[in-house]
């Protein structure tokens, strides 16, 4: 038996529906589409079913849709050439009769699946952060037994967009924290007698905690996230799946320059960071009648090399993590317009709740170590 077919012309008057062959459950399958067309387009609708071999009630169910498609448009519709037995089926289904099903009502999950969902995405994206840290530390070992292969051009412009064009920022926030934790300190240690202290307290914070972790959220916020959007362009716009299809690596490509480079620039702009804000410390005790030799006698005899190289080390570490985070959530990046702005809020969050945990297992370890006075400087 030859299967059913439906084919439609445009004509002046409307469209003309040509159904043909067995309008069984077998064949109702294939011509189904044609409502979407039906119902997209305009005009009266005329259905010739003279060339219909055979109708049940599948097929009945078919025109009837067709039908009730139609008239729910506001069209006319008209059926021609049905035979006498098929048109007998068909009147056992009236067109009041053909509705859509009710939505299926949606049930809302309950505290343990959510729970559970959460749970599974958070492993999953931890599972997805240890495959990208390996891709990315073959990456790395790679470039550097063959240093040539790196694009040094391109490294120093992500410099330049990293620590160059973040310097007003970086400047203003850590000069302004130095001159907020210098005002709000001086008045209960001079309750005590040990205002002069104040050098020596902004010091070890900025040394030790604020320059890089201020530094290392400002270039997330700044970076990191110009880092997401590139990539997630790229990814929306199938440029990643164009560099695996020509043999290339999207880790290797697009993450290693850019890892190099937040790796260097974060340290200096951290140095930057602590400069400024210890300097903001020297002019408020200057102002409060402070000499300039005894507030760096101060900073000399308190402050120590191991403060600073403290502080670098978390700046490398952190320059590692914001670019690298960047660039995965850029990679992550699913269909969509808005997925991209998705991708860089994921980056911006990700690298913040990452800093401060990473940052609170350095202290502890530093904390230890200095403890136990096993330091190495």
């Amino acid at each position: 038996m030859p299967a059913a077919t439906a084919s439609i012309i445009s004509e002046s008057r409307g469209l003309v529906v040509n159904v043909t062959g067995v309008l069984t459950a077998d064949g109702v399958a294939a011509v189904w589409p044609v409502l979407d067309k039906i119902a997209a387009a305009a005009g009266d609708v005329l259905v010739r079913a003279g060339e219909v071999t055979a109708c049940d009630s599948t097929g009945a169910v078919f025109l009837r849709e067709l039908e009730r498609v139609t008239v729910s448009g506001g069209r006319r519709f008209q059926l021609d050439g049905l035979r006498a037995e098929f048109a007998r089926t068909l009147e056992l289904f009236p067109l009041d009769a053909i509705v859509p099903p009710p939505p299926t009502p949606r049930r809302q999950p309950g505290l343990i699946v959510t729970v559970g969902e959460k749970t599974c995405e958070i492993v999953a994206d931890l599972r997805n952060q240890v495959v990208f840290l390996g891709q990315l530390t073959v990456a790395l070992w790679q470039v550097l037994r063959r240093p040539r292969q790196l694009h040094w051009k391109k490294i120093l412009q992500i410099f330049h967009t990293a620590a160059v064009d973040g310097l007003p920022i970086v400047g203003l926030i850590s000069l302004l924290t130095g001159l907020i934790i210098s005002s709000q300190s001086v008045g209960p240690l001079r309750a005590y007698g040990a205002d002069i202290h104040v050098i020596y307290l902004v010091a070890l914070i900025m040394f030790r905690e604020l320059g890089p972790i201020m530094t290392a959220i400002l270039v997330a916020g700044r970076t990191g996230s110009a880092f997401a959007a590139e990539i997630g362009t790229m990814k929306v716009n199938e440029e990643l799946d164009a560099l695996k299809t020509m043999g290339l690596d999207p880790v290797r490509f697009l993450v290693v320059e850019r890892v190099i480079a937040g790796c260097w620039a974060l340290p200096l702009l951290t140095v930057y960071a602590m400069l400024l804000g210890v300097g903001a410390s020297f002019i408020v005790m200057l102002s409060g009648g402070y000499s300039l030799p005894a507030l760096y006698a101060e900073l000399t005899d308190y402050c120590t090399v191991s403060d600073v190289v403290e502080g670098l080390l978390k700046a490398c570490f952190f320059g590692v993590l914001v670019t690298g985070v960047g660039c995965l959530r850029g990679i992550q990046t699913r269909a969509g317009a808005a997925a991209v702005g998705a991708a860089t809020t994921r980056a911006v969050v990700s690298s913040i709740v990452l800093i401060i945990a990473s940052d609170c297992v350095f202290t502890l370890i530093s904390t230890t170590l200095r403890d136990a006075a096993s330091l190495p400087f």
